[in-house]
């Protein structure tokens, strides 16, 4: 009884060779490699996407002045679309980015080619009438000028929506904004200014 016989002594699980034993750890290995690989690879290409979004799609720009207050206030990040006037021209009531002075300025456009701007009792008239500006200035604004401006082709006129503090096409010895120099169109802001 007390010896074991040589078929109980196979049935014993045999000990993993140590071959063996490596070979399991080097796929281990291996795996985590190529893991850490497709997380690499997974985080270039996130970073040449947003990397191309910012350099040819999107423009970001820091508010530095009040002159667009209360809708872009000092602070906010503006981030415009730079291909928003690829195929279509500035629409009236958007806001666009355009560099003067060798900065970066964003106004609103008011009028486009062909319209006529006049002011009366601090209000904007385009093309005779009253224009409807409800959806972003307050009722008790006023825009004055004593001048009135006929918008040639291949431009547009310009206003911040501070008008009481606000320097544009008003006030600048050339008026119009050739549509050829404007970078995008805001498409949303980060407001990170104090209101």
């Amino acid at each position: 009884k007390g010896r074991k016989s040589v078929k109980e002594e196979k049935r014993r699980p045999e000990k993993p060779k140590e071959s063996d034993s490596k070979k399991k750890n080097s796929k281990i290995i291996d795996r985590e490699k190529i893991t850490k690989n497709k997380q690499f690879l997974t985080f270039l290409v996130a970073l040449i996407v947003v990397m191309i979004l910012f350099n040819v799609m999107l423009l970001p720009c820091s508010i530095v002045s009040e002159s667009m207050e209360p809708t872009l206030m000092t602070g906010d990040i503006a981030v415009h679309n730079r291909l928003a006037y690829v195929v279509r021209t500035p629409q009236r009531g958007e806001i666009v980015v355009f560099k003067a002075a060798g900065e970066l300025v964003g106004k609103r456009v008011i009028g486009i080619a062909g319209d006529t701007i006049a002011f009366h009792d601090g209000y904007v008239y385009l093309n005779g009438e009253q224009l409807d500006e409800s959806a972003y200035l307050d009722e008790d604004v006023e825009t004055n000028s004593m001048d009135e401006f006929t918008v040639p082709e291949g431009t547009v006129f310009v206003l911040g929506d501070n008008r009481e503090n606000s320097l544009d096409s008003r006030f600048w010895e050339d008026p119009y904004v050739p549509i050829k120099i404007i970078k995008g169109k805001l498409i949303f802001k980060i407001p990170l200014g104090s209101e």
